[in-house]
């Protein structure tokens, strides 16, 4: 994301509590939108990569430090809502 203007990055905050940054343009890509309709119809061991193409590396070990659990567990479900939600809002903002 580090050549993204700032009209072309779209910001905000998941209800948890985690702030996001997205370049736009990730989101116009064929291959991301084949990965989510893979994952949508159950191959889960995609999640990992949707995630680095929708935030980045480091943006993707906030998102895991951030819904961290006590015993050390990212749980795929909750990274599923927050990925969710942050499309939602993305939605909305367009």
């Amino acid at each position: 994301m580090a050549n993204s203007t700032k009209a072309n990055v779209a910001k905000g905050t998941t209800k948890s509590g985690f702030n996001f940054a997205i370049d736009k343009e990730v989101l116009d890509d064929m291959e991301l939108i084949e990965m989510l309709a893979d994952e949508a119809n159950g191959d889960i061991t995609l999640l990992p990569a949707i995630c680095e193409s929708v935030l980045g590396e480091k943006q993707k070990k906030a998102l895991y430090e951030h819904v961290r659990e006590k015993n050390g567990k990212v749980k795929i479900s909750v990274i599923e809502k927050e990925l969710v939600e942050m499309f939602k809002l993305l939605k909305a903002k367009n």
